[in-house]
């Protein structure tokens, strides 16, 4: 709940949060997540949830003028 709450402050939207989410716990599982021992993992999948959504929020960004700029030479 706290890797989906920490996304979702960053980004204010449930499903893009829940995506972020799921990514971080995949990280996790792969062994992505650097924690030297139980106390320190759930501040590591906080910090990864974090960084993640801020990448999501910078490709949303960027897909968005891309896309603008598109349209503009359409018309």
């Amino acid at each position: 709940a706290a890797v989906f709450r920490a996304a979702q402050r960053v980004l204010r939207d449930s499903a893009a949060a829940e995506d972020v989410a799921q990514q971080v716990f995949l990280a996790a599982l792969e062994g992505r997540v650097a924690a030297r021992d139980a106390a320190e993992i759930g501040p590591a999948l906080r910090w990864l949830a974090v960084r993640t959504a801020l990448f999501h929020l910078r490709t949303r960004r960027r897909r968005s003028a891309r896309e603008e700029a598109v349209a503009m030479r359409r018309t």
